[in-house]
């Protein structure tokens, strides 16, 4: 039976691949082990009569190419004879090895209580010394059973690739035993290769105990259990005054039961993993984080956490001050016969200084217009209305911005702040700037790290893939900040197919490759249900695009149900009312589909419970908590920070009292779901994810020594 093994997706890049293993009388077992692993390097098994068996090591093979040939070993004359057989093998190897022979100084048979000292230290410190290098492997083919039980030790406490061994016939034949390395690069017979069968042992992870302070001491490195690696292959180890091995035993049996035992408890008692350093802090300093509960007194600490935001509307960052800078931008660019026009075509609404019409988006800035001519109209009402009279009929005539959907006007109240926003002005090129500042400006008063942007490109332009781009070009990432983008369809929309199209066109342009990450649909639920798109989204679904649904807003959980199942949807915008809907929600667990939560905007649109807002009293409670402790994956986000004057820490903590608390340890975790349901490449998001593990475990490190979390 194949045992399948799971490669480490936590290996160095661009690191050699070292093969460890030690070494006795029979140096054979080197090249048998060596062409199990490699191959391409040496093509011992050729004529192996059961490929299969090679199966788990292949997977290795694969992802490592061996570069470096590390061997531990004793300065007796028999393996010295051994290490002058494996050099002249190296030679004559398809492609060059790097060959490096760690030799325990003034050793022979290694029988000697001190001498199993001396060579046991050697290999813990070669192994410590390979892992920081490069990818290891270990083999525990050669040298005495005592050398290796130990090299299996080491691998299990530094971690390893792969533990490998090669199962021989006892005795050997003769054949297996001949000494000339001519033959140990050719293939095998079949009837020798069939005696040897590779197996499969295992892989480790590095040991946690290593990497905390301990008694005064720092984590261990091997700066301070140094191992002389000179330019020549042969390198001899002498004993010093300080022993790796009795470290590592000695945190083995002061953190076993405490850690071990404490840890256990949270992997049983926890339905989503946290960052994995903070599992590293002391107990006492989690349960700390465990027991206390989100509230103002934390926003500076969620302040300075850099975090994902993953629903976010382009048309809904800048607030009504920024929309007023955009709109003075784009009036600036406009010739003296266009603001002419403009002025004349909004002079209705600037004499009437009260609520006006409800439909004057459509009378004044219809949404046939060209994108160009809707933005000098938007731009002429920023710049000539006052103030007083935007506020009230974009904000205040909505007011209280609680439960709309319920309302006599629905959505559209929800959307009412943003009608001079967005699509409105994206069409004029003078507005790109001002939206590039309003980005940066928010994601750094936020520190938000991450951010995927959602718009609908086809409504700003004529040439969206061209806008697309001009947009990207000003947005730039740097070494704090990522931006993404995803394509939004408006479920009002009657050119469904065309927008598809053209969002297809954008997700195989090569320069837009890395920042397009998914696809969206958007836009009131009344309107259209996802089945009834599916036959459109097949070209989404055929080039593996993926997909956020807005769904489960204030509408049944039928809408979830087709958004997850007719439009494959990787994330659902919203997914309020899963929980209607158990046995949906556990399909939802179990596939780790992620929910997009907007405490603020939930309000607004649907109406939850908030203890500090009289007009949410007759509301249910936000459903956040009850989805999180039954193993929902979700995420907290703003939806529209400027349309709903709020901020990512905001949103953290209103949902935090939505909730009836939310402690910092799943506050921490949410956070880190933000990075694990992001679009971007897997490789990129595991580099972002360990980037900010450490991060954000120095934070909670550093902020304990100043304030308490009781």
């Amino acid at each position: 039976m194949k045992q399948n093994i799971n490669i480490n997706t936590d290996d160095k890049k661009n690191s050699p691949s070292i093969l460890v293993a030690t070494l006795g009388a029979t140096w054979q077992v080197i090249p048998e082990i060596f062409a199990a692993l490699d191959p391409d390097k040496c093509n011992l098994y050729k004529e192996h009569d059961t490929p299969e068996c090679f199966h788990n090591i292949q997977q290795l093979s694969d992802t490592y190419s061996i570069d470096e040939l590390w061997i531990i070993t004793s300065q007796s004359k028999n393996t010295q004879k051994g290490i002058e057989q494996i050099q002249l093998w190296c030679s004559g190897l398809k492609k060059p090895v790097s060959l490096r022979v760690l030799i325990a100084a003034e050793t022979d048979q290694v029988t000697s209580a001190k001498e199993l000292d001396h060579i046991r230290e050697l290999i813990f410190r070669s192994v410590l010394k390979a892992t920081e290098i490069g990818n290891v492997i270990c083999s525990l083919a050669g040298g005495r059973k005592t050398m290796s039980a130990d090299l299996q030790r080491a691998a299990s406490i530094f971690g390893t690739q792969g533990l490998l061994h090669i199962v021989a016939p006892e005795p050997l034949p003769d054949s297996l035993k001949c000494n000339d390395y001519i033959f140990w690069n050719r293939p095998l017979t079949p009837e020798d290769a069939k005696l040897l069968l590779p197996a499969w042992i295992g892989r480790y992870n590095r040991r946690e105990i290593l990497d905390t302070y301990w008694n005064n001491l720092p984590p261990i490195h091997s700066k301070r259990f140094p191992l002389s690696l000179s330019n020549t292959e042969l390198n001899y180890f002498h004993t010093d005054s300080i022993s790796l091995v009795d470290e590592v035993s000695e945190r083995e049996r002061d953190a076993q039961k405490l850690l071990g035992n404490y840890l256990a408890f949270l992997a049983e008692s926890e339905r989503h993993e946290n960052w994995r350093h903070l599992y590293r802090l002391p107990p006492r300093l989690i349960e700390d984080l465990r027991t206390t509960s989100l509230d103002e007194r934390f926003k500076p600490l969620i302040q300075a956490i850099p975090k994902a935001e993953l629903h976010c509307h382009l048309g809904g960052i800048p607030d009504l001050d920024t929309q007023i800078k955009i709109g003075h931008a784009i009036w600036k660019g406009m010739t003296k016969q266009e603001q002419s026009y403009a002025l004349e075509t909004i002079y209705p609404l600037m004499q009437k200084k009260s609520i006006w019409d409800w439909n004057w988006p459509s009378t004044y800035i219809p949404r046939n217009l060209a994108p160009i001519d809707r933005s000098k109209i938007s731009a002429a009402l920023l710049v000539n209305v006052d103030r007083s009279d935007l506020e009230l009929n974009l904000f205040d005539v909505t007011q209280p911005r609680v439960g709309l959907i319920h309302q006599t006007k629905g959505f559209s109240a929800y959307e009412r702040p943003g009608e001079l926003t967005g699509s409105a002005v994206l069409g004029h090129p003078l507005a790109i700037p001002c939206y590039i500042q309003a980005i940066n400006d928010y994601v750094d008063n936020e520190n938000i790290a991450y951010l995927e942007l959602r718009g609908s490109p086809h409504k700003y332009s004529n040439a969206p893939i061209g806008w697309l781009k001009a947009f990207r070009d000003q947005l730039k990432d740097s070494d704090t900040r990522m931006f993404r983008f995803i394509w939004i369809l408006d479920r009002r929309a009657s050119n469904t197919k065309e927008i598809i199209n053209e969002a297809m066109s954008a997700f195989a342009d090569e320069a837009l490759r890395n920042f397009i990450v998914g696809f969206d649909l958007a836009g009131d639920e009344s309107q259209s249900s996802p089945h009834e798109l599916a036959s459109a989204f097949l070209p989404i679904f055929e080039a593996c695009i993926p997909v956020t649904i807005h769904a489960g807003e204030g509408q049944t959980p039928e809408n979830i149900w087709q958004a997850a199942y007719n439009l494959n949807a990787d994330r659902i915008g919203h997914g309020l009312t899963l929980a209607e809907k158990p046995s949906l929600l556990t399909r939802f667990r179990n596939k780790g589909i992620c929910l997009e939560l907007c405490p603020t905007s939930n309000i607004e649109v649907i109406g939850f419970y908030d203890p500090l807002n009289s007009n949410t009293s007759s509301y249910s409670k936000y459903p956040l908590k009850s989805l999180w402790d039954q193993g929902i994956s979700l995420t907290i986000n703003t939806d529209n920070p400027g349309i709903s004057n709020s901020g990512l820490s905001d949103e953290y903590l209103l949902a935090s009292r939505l909730s009836g608390g939310i402690s910092l340890w799943d506050t921490l975790a949410i956070i880190k779901q933000g990075y694990v349901h992001s679009m971007i490449d897997t490789a990129l998001r595991e580099v972002v994810l360990k980037r900010y593990d450490k991060e954000i475990f120095d934070i909670i490190s550093n902020y304990k020594t100043t304030r308490k979390f009781e």
